[in-house]
């Protein structure tokens, strides 16, 4: 899917030709592609796009592919085969010479071809990356219909995930089970590594599933999303392995109320940092809150974070069409985690949830 918007709505601003090599970024602007390009053995791909063209270069052995993918689109696709010195020439070709100034996304930009484009050609790089996270925070309709088929698959594999907590059953175990799940059901992959934590586990989320069994009264965190259509979803759901303690269920409660008042206020003209305020007040005046951590979620999209990220220091405005997650986190260390997740629309009015289960609980017993 290509995005309908023109070079002008994506970037109001700007009078030169952008340069693109982030893979979500190029999907965004011309309708291409795929994770398994290994940039490093075969190539980069990369996208120049003006007023006028847009532009595709990949690796000659990638053309065929990106020809096929973008057959209806009015994209022209190049091939290369002589590493970046003979991209960066390619690329110069299609710029006119009185055209020094070249937009990218300097967090993504590659070093060896920005030596080389320098080398060929003095450019000045201007950064196009606010522009960009404005256009892709703004959801079209198609996109919307993506990610809401992305958010029912995963709604209906965290339904399934919560049969599978059982004492004995292993993290690894739990996250192949989810992903084979949503794979059958039409899901392109998991577009970040699963989280299906346990017991202590649940309280240190950079974590990844492991061997350890899940014993009864355990924490047990899910955190992941499907991809449809090359949109992803991502939500997380925390249950208790059969009763859960005074301390666990306080925890639960404390993470759903600040979830909930959050989402509550989601709508047009909310800043950011009205809705940090909201939870860091319900955090304050409850006495495990100096356990929560101040992170609140984050857009999604094409990828998995996008802009803006519902931290304090950012400085934003909700508008209809963004697609968000809500997702405060209580973690105590030796004890477990908690973590509610989920992902809200924007609308003309308000806001409209897109993920849930049938029956909300937090201890489950299988």
């Amino acid at each position: 899917m290509r995005i309908k918007k023109t070079f002008r709505e994506i970037f109001p601003d700007v009078d030169f030709p952008v340069l693109a090599i982030r893979p979500e970024t190029i999907a965004y602007l011309t309708g291409f592609y795929s994770t398994a390009r290994r940039p490093g053995q075969l190539g980069l791909c990369c996208t120049l796009v003006d007023e006028e063209k847009s532009r595709l270069y990949v690796p000659e052995n990638w053309k065929k592919e990106a020809q096929d993918q973008l057959r209806d689109i009015p994209v022209e696709v190049f091939g290369y085969s002589q590493g970046k010195d003979e991209l960066a020439r390619m690329l110069l070709l299609s710029i006119p010479e009185n055209v020094v100034r070249l937009g990218i996304e300097p967090e993504f930009m590659d070093f060896e071809l920005y030596a080389s484009l320098m080398k060929q050609r003095e450019c000045c790089f201007v950064s196009v990356t606010e522009s960009l996270n404005y256009a892709k925070a703004i959801k079209t309709d198609e996109e919307i219909s993506a990610l809401r088929k992305s958010a029912r698959l995963a709604t209906d594999a965290m339904e399934y995930a919560k049969t599978l907590v059982r004492p004995g059953i292993r993290e690894y175990e739990m996250a192949a089970e989810i992903e084979h799940y949503m794979r059958l059901r039409g899901s392109d992959g998991t577009p970040f590594t699963m989280k299906a934590l346990s017991g202590p586990n649940s309280a240190v989320t950079i974590k990844i599933p492991g061997e350890r069994k899940v014993c009864r009264g355990d924490c047990v965190l899910f955190d992941f999303g499907a991809t449809v259509d090359r949109y992803i979803s991502d939500w997380t759901r925390t249950f208790c392995c059969g009763d859960a303690s005074a301390k666990q269920k306080e925890i639960y409660e404390l993470v759903r109320t600040i979830e909930l008042a959050c989402i509550e206020q989601i709508k047009p003209g909310i800043q950011i940092f009205e809705l940090m305020q909201t939870a860091l007040a319900i955090a304050k005046d409850h006495p495990l809150g100096r356990w929560f951590n101040p992170y609140l979620g984050h857009s999604i999209g094409l990828a998995s974070s996008e802009w803006p990220q519902l931290k304090n220091g950012v400085k934003a405005t909700l508008q209809q069409g963004m697609v968000l997650t809500i997702e405060p986190g209580v973690y105590l260390p030796e004890v477990g985690g908690v973590r509610i997740e989920d992902e809200v629309l924007v609308t003309e009015t308000g806001h409209e949830v897109w993920t849930g289960l049938k029956h909300e609980q937090f201890e489950v017993y299988n």
